[in-house]
């Protein structure tokens, strides 16, 4: 199913019966078996990326369960690659007003502030922001951190973002990303205003 929706005609209308099994596969004991949750996670995303979210009108009970799902993920640390594919097609094909992103959206800020170890990586979270950065825009990065000063925003970029890649360099795409979000931040409407140096 999820080939047939990758492979399908950008633009086209997602049939009936694609729709109708979309609430089966977010079902949670479907995502208990580790063997289930790669092909589980291509899935979802697929059906991310077709536009689920609009066909459903942004209201369906599924969609909040797609946070439940979430939550299943960032519990175990062997699907921290499954983790950052699924926030990475949140950010690109979820809208920001649907609530599954905004209680998405929480839970990495807590990730993000927390000064104890996380559930979720500094490279899922900075590569996470990256996105957010890019798609969004630096004010609501700072939205995110309920900026009225700059010091949470800083101290992310400084004790999680920049460490995380020094310690794990992203390569190709991923490190172009990095530079288009940092500079966004840097340089952009609402710089942080710190020295670089």
């Amino acid at each position: 199913l999820a080939l047939i929706l990758e492979f399908s005609p950008e633009g086209g209308r997602m049939s009936d019966t694609c729709t109708a099994a979309f609430p089966q596969l977010l079902k949670l004991n479907r995502w208990e078996f580790s063997r289930n949750i790669p092909s589980l996670t291509r899935l979802l995303i697929a059906y991310l990326r077709k536009g689920i979210i609009q066909t459903l009108n942004h209201q369906s009970k599924s969609l909040d369960d797609i946070v439940v799902v979430f939550h299943v993920l960032i519990q175990n640390e062997n699907y921290k690659q499954y983790t950052f594919d699924l926030l990475r097609a949140i950010v690109l094909y979820v809208p920001p007003e649907v609530r599954c992103f905004k209680e998405v959206l929480n839970v990495v800020k807590f990730e993000a502030m927390s000064s104890h170890p996380t559930r979720l990586s500094n490279e899922i979270l900075s590569h996470f922001f990256t996105l957010f950065v890019a798609k969004f825009g630096t004010k609501a990065f700072y939205d995110v951190f309920d900026c009225k000063s700059n010091d949470l925003a800083i101290n992310f970029l400084l004790y999680k973002w920049i460490p995380s890649l020094l310690s794990t360099p992203p390569t190709r795409l991923e490190a172009k990303s990095h530079i288009f979000g940092l500079t966004r931040l840097l340089f952009g409407d609402r710089a942080l205003g710190f020295d670089i140096q």
